[in-house]
């Protein structure tokens, strides 16, 4: 399959060195001088209204009339997915962000390489057999593309499906944002696996779940004897994903430290392990993601204007599940199904009164929030068909029916501060399943705080039969008490 690429540029040596190289490859390479000339045939050429005449363009930047930013930003206006790279002798960091604002999917410094542009030229092949493909099945891919096995039904979320079918087939980075719980990483895993680079690892990692030290050991990796206690060399996650796609999710709570090294490593397509001398060429597709309003934070020099540019390159908005309430069915019926075959409770549906019902909530977590509801109603439902009534079932208590429950007492019977006390740690280690992590950050104390406590509640002999057998449960795997440092090691398990 050919590809048919055009050439901008006013150095004729380089037009010609640049379509030489195109056709060596099998394709066709249609040069020019000028923007303008360019542009008149990118407009005019033998096309159809709206569809793209050509698959790439390569366009100097500094021309003599209309230079190749503003090219890129026409272009991209009427050929949204038609990829732009610009290409200039002068590596200045701001041209690169005026490039990527304009719509440029690229830009690459003179002289350049030509394994660069054999990865440039088969991104593009393989982005126009995939539009082929989409073309010839018409209308049917938008319609059977599931997302996570979901065919939503909202027109905002049908929109985004038609999207992720172009969207899939370019390597231009994407930023997809909405409140937590909409489901950005499994938008972020559809675009890879419907994109060319399905077959090659999908890396995700969550930019606020890593304290800032680590986390740029965790994506470039390290060499041993970098630092203290690294015993071995590292491969970091963007090397793992080499060849794939990388999920940098919650990119707005990112270390401005760590935001330039990253804006380099877009721009330079290599990385440098800590304690390496040498750069490695890497081939991966970035997708991120936030909750934030990510202007904002550049308003409140919070995250780097240029950085923003590198990574909003095709931006995806999921809108909440409140605004797209037909939605809802779709999701609720997958979680169900999913839900009811991990507990292994057999088939189960719900009645038309309990999809109303859940068409009715706000759900202001979203998706996550609808999983919770509808775990919780099969575990506390032992019928097939799942009622309104269901879902009342193990609602958290009111502040008042929360102590009136821990406590067990009534007014003729009432029990000291300490034994409350004791009765609210066995319930919250209860609702947290034993992880005393979990129950230490619930009760606002440290962990080993926790581990005292619960030693002076196991001495104190003011527990019944039931409490000591919980709190026997509890203690079992207790070894030793953790103590308040913050190294990884002092932990418990």
């Amino acid at each position: 399959m050919k590809l048919r690429v055009v050439v901008i540029d006013d150095d004729e040596d380089v037009r010609y060195l640049l379509s030489r190289h195109i056709n060596k490859l099998g394709h066709e390479a249609f040069q020019f001088a000028t923007a303008e000339g360019a542009l008149k045939t990118l407009v005019n050429g033998p096309s159809e209204e709206g569809t793209e005449p050509y698959d790439l363009v390569f366009s100097d930047v500094k021309m003599e009339g209309m230079d190749g930013i503003h090219l890129a930003k026409l272009v991209h206006q009427r050929y949204p997915s038609l990829p732009v790279v610009l290409i200039t002798a002068y590596a200045q960091l701001s041209d690169a962000v005026k490039a990527i604002r304009a719509g440029a999917q690229d830009y690459i410094e003179k002289p350049f390489r030509s394994e660069r542009l054999d990865e440039i030229i088969e991104n593009a092949l393989k982005r126009k057999v995939l539009l082929q493909e989409n073309e010839r099945a018409g209308s049917e891919v938008s319609d059977s593309l599931q997302i996570r096995g979901v065919r939503c039904q909202s027109h905002a979320m049908q929109e985004i499906y038609r999207m992720l079918i172009r969207v899939a087939c370019v390597d231009s980075s994407v930023m997809i944002t909405g409140e937590s719980g909409v489901g950005k990483e499994v938008i972020a895993r559809a675009i890879h696996e419907n994109s060319p680079r399905s077959k090659c690892p999908f890396v995700a990692v969550n930019c606020s779940a890593i304290p800032s030290n680590l986390l740029e050991s965790e994506l470039f990796g390290y060499l041993k004897g970098a630092f203290t206690g690294a015993d071995t060399n590292k491969r970091g996650l963007f090397e793992q994903a080499n060849g794939g796609s990388i999920f940098l999710d919650e990119i707005g709570d990112m270390d401005p430290t760590l935001q330039v090294k990253l804006l380099r490593v877009l721009q330079e397509r290599c990385i440098r392990p800590l304690g390496g001398s040498q750069e490695i060429p890497i081939n991966v597709r970035v997708i991120s993601a936030t909750h934030q309003n990510i202007e904002k934070e550049i308003q409140k020099s919070h995250f780097r204007e240029d950085l923003f540019y590198r990574l909003n390159v095709i931006p995806i908005f999921i809108p909440p599940l409140r605004h797209r309430r037909r939605d809802i069915p779709a999701l609720a019926n997958y979680i169900l199904e999913k839900r009811a075959a991990d507990i292994g409770i057999g088939e189960r549906r719900y009645s038309e009164e309990a999809l109303r019902y859940l068409m009715s909530l706000d759900l202001k977590g979203n998706v996550r929030e609808l999983e919770n509801l509808v775990e919780r109603a099969l575990i506390f439902s032992d019928h097939k068909v799942l009622d309104v009534s269901c879902f009342s079932k193990g609602e958290p208590e009111t502040p008042s029916e929360l102590l009136l429950n821990i406590a067990d007492s009534n007014e003729e019977e009432l029990i000291s501060l300490a034994q409350l006390e004791t009765k609210y740690i066995l319930y919250v280690l209860k609702k947290c399943h034993g992880e005393k992590q979990k129950a230490a950050q619930c009760l606002e104390i440290s962990r080993r705080t926790l581990y005292r406590k619960l030693q002076e509640i196991e001495n104190s002999g003011i527990l019944n039969n039931y409490d000591q057998e919980q709190l026997g449960l509890f203690q079992s795997n207790q070894k030793s008490s953790p103590s308040d440092s913050s190294s990884p090691s002092s932990l418990p398990s």
